[in-house]
């Protein structure tokens, strides 16, 4: 090979790597959000887990199964793998810490995939932005790939733009009845309808200072929703003398009422 054919062999190289290197790295972006919400939302557990059945109101948009699915790990589905169910039960695997996140890393790539298979192709996928993506693969993820798609009204929102009538979408709907911790699932709602900047790290942590904040004793809450109404007044009357304050108090509560509710 001459000289002239290494460097054009280089050359070409070069520009195809640069171009590789260009490529935003959306999918990682969307997966890591993705496995974020799951960690905090669905919880980890080494024992299968049979959630009870709850009867609640029959909505338009249903996702009530016939019984009740069990669960592992991040919240592994064992109703799809019939196989790790069965040898759990009779003793010939054992579940470790290592397993469980090898599983999360699977199911959150295969719910990935279900959502760029099933509405990737759709023109109007490439004008959501990539925090929406996620919470489609969470709802994925959460309900399944048939239930989701079932989800008529919503995904035609999504297609016309309509982002805030598919996150009402979403909650009309007995899935959305059925969730316990509203404060961790509205995350998805207001990240749907957004269309903007949306962190989902910030937006989890604040969806944990409220359960705090709701589980903490009712004279709590109701002295610092006092205080923060006294605050927000002020801060009309005062913007300038409060502006190097109010960022403390207004993200934080007092330090002493912060170790009553996280009982440190």
């Amino acid at each position: 090979m001459t000289r002239t054919a290494v460097f054009a062999f280089l050359c070409f190289f070069s520009s195809l790597s640069f171009a590789y290197a260009s490529i935003p790295p959306e999918e990682d972006a969307i997966l890591a959000m993705v496995e974020a919400f799951t960690r905090e939302h669905e919880g980890f557990t080494l024992r299968v887990v049979h959630p009870p059945v709850k009867r609640v109101q029959k909505r338009r948009q249903t996702t009530r199964a016939k019984r009740p699915v069990p669960t592992i790990g991040y919240g592994r589905n064992l109703e799809v793998h019939p196989s790790i169910l069965a040898k759990i039960r009779s003793g010939r695997l054992r579940v470790t810490k290592q397993l469980v996140e090898e599983w999360l890393r699977e199911d959150l790539t295969a719910a990935y995939a279900a959502v760029t298979r099933t509405l990737g192709v759709k023109p109007w996928f490439n004008n959501l932005a990539p925090h929406q993506k996620a919470v489609l693969v969470c709802f994925f993820y959460n309900v399944g790939t048939t239930s989701a798609l079932g989800f008529y009204e919503m995904i035609e929102a999504l297609s016309k733009g309509h982002y805030a009538r598919a996150g009402e979408e979403m909650m009309d709907s007995d899935w959305y009845e059925q969730l316990p911790r509203k404060a961790i699932i509205d995350i998805l709602v207001r990240g749907i309808k957004t269309e903007g900047h949306f962190d989902m790290q910030e937006e989890i942590e604040l969806a944990l200072h409220e359960e705090r904040l709701n589980h903490s004793p009712s004279w709590y809450r109701e002295q610092y929703k006092a205080r923060k109404a006294r605050l927000e007044q002020k801060q009309r009357q005062k913007p300038i003398l409060l502006a190097a304050v109010t960022p403390q108090i207004s993200k934080r509560p007092e330090p002493l009422l912060e170790r009553i509710i996280t009982g440190r």
